[in-house]
């Protein structure tokens, strides 16, 4: 599993700490997970954020929803590993057609830019301002 090279140190020096450092009061058990340990907070809460927007988006209208924690990682205990956005592992030929599907590729990335060059690309609903 990949570690952080600095957040061990951080984390004994006391630059860093834990979500609910004030609460705690134990000694953390393992520095080296703190920083999982930390990033699954930030998921979970990200999702709930996620819950609240998907109320207000209309019935059978399609859902936002997060990616699986292990998908497409660069750091931590899933780095370089392949799984889904539904978090299933893939082979390297499936992965890489996934990524294709779920990634936006350069033709979608030309199509927002085109997108977000016009100031009123976001559209207020009337029934919103009063």
């Amino acid at each position: 599993m990949p570690k952080s090279s600095s957040a061990n140190r951080f984390y004994r020096w006391g630059y860093k700490g834990r979500f609910d450092e004030e609460g705690a009061t134990a000694a953390p058990k393992d520095l080296d997970r703190m920083n999982e340990e930390a990033r699954g907070h930030y998921y979970k809460e990200c999702c709930d954020i996620i819950d609240i927007l998907n109320q207000q988006i209309p019935a059978g209208q399609p859902k936002l929803r997060a990616p699986d924690s292990k998908f497409n990682r660069q750091i931590g205990e899933y780095a370089g590993q392949r799984y889904s956005v539904d978090g299933q592992l893939l082979s390297e030929s499936d992965y890489q057609k996934h990524l294709k599907q779920v990634i936006p590729q350069s033709e979608d990335l030309v199509r927002l830019q085109s997108i977000t060059k016009d100031s009123h690309w976001v559209v207020v609903p009337q029934e919103s301002l009063h």
